[in-house]
């Protein structure tokens, strides 16, 4: 069958189960066809259920911000002992959302290290780059490994200097001779 990579979106012959695309080498679960989920029950990590809604409804509270991509996921109507065998998955392992969490920039690994922030598992940020920088925009970025100190007279002025000394000597010269 007809696959398409919902990272890069090519197009290649696969068969259900683990993919890797050719082109971009994402890994992905080709579901047999007639089995996407079209109807899924959603619920919040904090296990609010949030109701049953179709894959299109979930596209669009993506992109109107009403869910983050944190969420979890099942297929509807399951229930009883599957459901309390924890069936839920994340909404961003779903290959049918990859592309609209990517589109709307989810950055949900800064989005984790918040969360763990706030329970305290996490003491600092050490994963997130500061994007500030006090510098100004015309400093050296790598001024500190700079070894040599900065020359506080300015070679034009050093050969001013050395012309100016050989024209005395030279008129001394003539003068004595």
């Amino acid at each position: 069958m007809n696959v398409r990579c919902p990272q890069c979106g090519a197009t290649f012959q696969a068969q259900v189960g683990p993919v890797t695309c050719p082109s971009c080498m994402h890994s992905f679960t080709v579901a047999p066809e007639g089995r996407p989920w079209l109807t899924l029950d959603v619920r919040r990590p904090s296990g609010e259920l949030l109701g049953r809604m179709d894959r299109h409804l979930v596209r669009e509270r993506l992109y109107a911000g009403a869910l983050t991509g944190l969420e979890q996921v099942r297929p509807a109507g399951t229930s009883g002992a599957a459901a309390a065998a924890g069936d839920w998955v994340d909404l961003n392992t779903r290959p049918e959302f990859a592309e609209v969490l990517q589109l709307i920039g989810a950055d949900l690994g800064a989005r984790r290290i918040a969360q763990q922030q706030l329970r305290g598992w996490r003491k600092t940020g050490s994963a997130v780059l500061p994007i500030r920088s006090s510098a100004p925009a015309d400093r050296a970025v790598g001024r500190a490994l700079d070894d040599e100190p900065k020359s506080r007279v300015s070679w034009a002025l050093l050969a001013v200097a050395a012309g100016l000394a050989l024209g005395i000597v030279a008129l001394l010269w003539g003068a004595v001779g």
